[in-house]
């Protein structure tokens, strides 16, 4: 197989496609032949490479640019920005126009499970090497408007879209602070200390960079921070980061990098606020209040003693069987991006076998060989008991609080998890007293009695 040659879904035609799908599945009937179907049909369709390369050079230019991203092809792309130049095209025109319209076709495409990640890349790549050939290009035009601390986060390495923002924000009189890739929240706050800018801004591609993003919102609020902070990135929803405002009030979401821009007009003051309006509070609702059960779950059984108390790591595990509780579902479609959308149960599996098992087994036997992967497990045994309506988990060595958790409660008073749990100070089961951490001398009133729970805890 010539892997130059594989093509995405949205760029074979659909009779092909689907007498591929009746190849493989052998969907015989009478008087059709799979196999004698799709032989007829390539012998009827020989596709001239040379002609279709005409047609694509034939193309209006503007439109071949478009057609150069979505299709990843980076032969020719210099010559064809340098044409559009000369005929008068302004830089960030041609970015705003066809550049960034063959992104969002590739983003729609990979969305609709049409085309898989490998070519979202390749045309990520041409949109890098355009926008890097244009840059010189573009006229500065100041850095007195506002500064802006900029940064993929975490994580994450993509860094396309958050240098396109770079790009936008510096030709149109703002200073930017590019932090790079894989920036802990650390280093972006020392930025912030350092320059103090207008606003800073997130981006990440990944599902998970959503969550650190959160993570983020959250430190910076635990701090005492108030700046504006624009957040964008593929897996991000306006409605998404509409509820972090609950965490941070001052976030924005920016669905490209011009509504960055637009953004920022606002936050330093050059624009009416339009997007950075806030919205009128929503009418609050009464939390239905719960009902404490008034009798427990059951009786407690014994506890059983846990091998340890406090936390382990265990190191030496074994690649190979490890790999056989990956969730490749959740991976393939997750975090690798592929679609089930449109397909039903053999064309789905297809896909799977043909483009993301193969990807699997090849990494999966480059970090055997390589041993660029070091799995480790990071587990504990902690005392808990129930307080109320909060489970608390407690320290082994010191008998103090280190963390509280409330569950919810089903309906009219129904369980809580918190209900198998038994209530702090309860009396020892069978020789729990024997072997359950106590409390230091000195560290509080009293010693601590009896267990916490059904399956083993502590009774601080």
């Amino acid at each position: 197989m010539d892997a130059g040659k594989i093509l995405p879904i949205n760029q074979i035609p659909e009779e092909a496609y689907a007498l591929a799908l009746d190849l493989i599945y052998d969907r015989r009937r009478e008087g059709f032949d799979p196999l004698l179907a799709f032989m007829a049909y390539f012998e009827a369709h020989q596709e001239d490479p040379g002609k279709r390369e005409d047609a694509f050079l034939a193309l209006p230019l503007l439109e071949r640019l478009q057609r150069r991203v979505v299709e990843g092809r980076k032969g020719g792309l210099e010559a064809d920005l340098e044409e559009a130049l000369r005929a008068g095209h302004k830089p960030l025109d041609l970015i705003n126009g066809p550049l960034l319209s063959g992104m969002k076709e590739v983003g729609d495409l990979f969305g609709a499970g049409k085309m898989q990640l490998p070519f979202v890349l390749q045309a990520a790549e041409v949109m890098k090497r355009a926008v890097a050939y244009l840059e010189p290009h573009m006229e500065k035009r100041g850095e007195g408007k506002g500064k802006m601390v900029l940064a993929t986060v975490k994580g994450d390495v993509h860094d396309i879209g958050k240098n396109l923002v770079d790009i936008i924000l510096t030709n149109n009189g703002y200073r930017v602070v590019n932090l790079g890739i894989k920036v802990p929240i650390e280093e972006i706050l020392k930025a912030v200390e350092a320059h103090k800018p207008h606003a800073v801004g997130m981006s990440g591609l990944l599902v998970k960079s959503t969550l650190v993003m959160k993570e983020n919102l959250e430190y910076m609020r635990d701090r005492g921070y108030t700046l504006p902070v624009i957040l964008g990135g593929a897996a991000l929803t306006r409605s998404y980061v509409e509820e972090l405002k609950a965490i941070y009030p001052n976030v924005y979401y920016a669905e490209d990098a011009f509504e960055g821009l637009r953004l920022m007009e606002e936050l330093t003051g050059h624009a009416p606020p339009e997007l950075t309006r806030k919205a009128p509070p929503r009418p609050k609702r009464e939390a239905p209040k719960a009902v404490p059960r008034s009798r427990p779950v059951g009786e407690a059984p014994a506890v059983p003693k846990p091998p340890f108390f406090g936390v382990r790591v265990e190191e030496g595990l074994d690649l190979a069987t490890i790999a056989h509780y990956v969730n490749k579902l959740a991976l393939y479609r997750g975090q690798w991006g592929y679609s089930r959308k449109g397909m039903d149960r053999e064309a789905w599996q297809a896909l799977v076998e043909r483009e993301a098992e193969p990807v699997f087994q090849r990494l999966l036997k480059e970090a055997m060989a390589e041993g660029w992967l070091e799995p480790r497990v990071l587990y504990g045994f902690f005392p808990v008991a129930r307080e109320g309506e909060e489970l608390l988990v407690f320290s082994p060595e010191t008998g103090e609080v280190l963390e509280r958790f409330r569950f919810p409660r089903q309906k009219g008073g129904g369980l809580s998890l918190v209900d198998y749990f038994r209530p702090r100070h309860a009396e020892p089961l069978g020789d729990e007293a024997a072997w359950m951490p106590r409390r230091p001398s000195g560290r509080g009133p009293g010693r601590p009695r009896g267990p916490a729970r059904h399956h083993g805890g502590g009774p601080f």
